[in-house]
């Protein structure tokens, strides 16, 4: 009787044990979060595109193309960012640098404020905001303007600039 009593015990204490430790249901349905490719919002990896005006010497028609830069801005769905650059080096290597990254907010329909942690080219703007005002004409176009939140007189800080931004999609 004395085991009989101990076994069960000891059967309910593990029960207990290994319900304790099994996952738990959550009571709320998990939303899935579109993968940085799969998005068509303004997550996703963005390459900058130089706007250039060619005007027609003989028609006086002004010409505007969009052509690729080598500076790509990675847009976090968990709030964070990076702006990064590909160049070459002296010696010829193709080299990956990171220019600023943070974190982001958004505001409203079309106002997202970056907070810069760290700006490698720019140290002036570490701890700084920069008010980027967008709309998107399509699912793979940004366009935008932003302004840096310094009083300082550095390039952006008292103007909006204007850049393009298009998806990096996936190869047909």
């Amino acid at each position: 009787m004395k085991n009989t009593i101990l076994l069960t015990a000891l059967a309910t204490c593990i029960i207990c044990l290994c319900a304790s430790c099994a996952p738990v249901a959550s009571e709320q349905p998990v939303t899935h979060q579109p993968s940085i490719i799969e998005s068509s919002n303004i997550v996703g990896l963005w390459q900058q595109m130089q706007i250039d005006e060619t005007i027609d010497d003989e028609t006086g028609i002004t010409f505007t193309s969009q052509v690729p830069r080598s500076r790509y801005k990675c847009i976090m769905a968990d709030g964070s960012y990076y702006l990064l650059n590909v160049g070459t080096g002296d010696n010829g290597e193709v080299r990956t640098k990171i220019l600023h990254y943070g974190t982001y907010t958004i505001e409203g329909d079309t106002l997202q404020i970056e907070h810069i942690e760290t700006c490698s080219d720019v140290p002036a703007l570490n701890g700084h905001d920069s008010y980027v005002r967008y709309n998107m004409p399509d699912s793979n176009t940004i366009t935008l303007y932003y302004k840096f939140g310094v009083a300082t007189g550095l390039p952006g800080s008292n103007e909006w600039n204007q850049e393009v931004w298009k998806r990096v999609t996936m190869i047909d």
